[in-house]
């Protein structure tokens, strides 16, 4: 197993509950099963609901795969790696949002996110989603990692191909 990870964070984001939310990371994963999915999460105030963490398709915002994390007041006060374990490693190899989300609340119940708005990557940038509409912050990384293991490629082509390729 190995971790993609951007972890360098100097920056506080606060959203407030009394929407639907959806934040995290625009990126491309290369041909990987991922197995595991990590935010650096916090809160402040009292907060209602649970917080599911979501891989989508950037293409056409399909959920490739998806896990409740767990309840607000569940997380942190000050904010601390949190992560699921997906039941079945998914199979991704495609530019996709990975994402904290969440709805429910009152204005001044906030889930804080921590990101990274210098030294950015390349190719990469952090994106948010209140009640349907996307925004992205081309200048910040939200601070994620994801375990994965790499995908082997597909040997098909009849016998001959299987013994040219050392499977059997």
């Amino acid at each position: 197993m190995s971790t993609e990870e951007q972890t360098q964070n100097n920056a506080t984001g606060a959203w407030e509950t009394d929407h639907l939310w959806r934040a995290g990371q625009e990126l491309t994963i290369p041909d990987r099963e991922v197995t595991k999915l990590a935010f650096l999460l916090g809160r402040s105030g009292t907060l209602v609901g649970d917080v599911t963490f979501t891989i989508r398709r950037e293409s056409d915002d399909g959920i490739i795969a998806s896990k409740v994390w767990g309840a607000f007041n569940a997380l942190p006060t000050t904010p601390d790696w949190c992560e699921v374990t997906f039941d079945s490693p998914v199979t991704i190899n495609e530019l996709v949002r990975i994402l904290s989300e969440w709805s429910g609340g009152s204005a001044g119940n906030n889930m804080d996110d921590r990101y990274q708005n210098t030294d950015v990557k390349a190719d990469e940038f952090r994106v948010y989603c209140m009640d349907g509409g996307w925004a992205d912050y081309l200048t910040s990384d939200q601070a994620y990692k994801y375990t994965y293991n790499g995908v082997q490629p597909a040997v098909s082509g009849g016998l001959a191909n299987l013994v040219a390729a050392g499977v059997i």
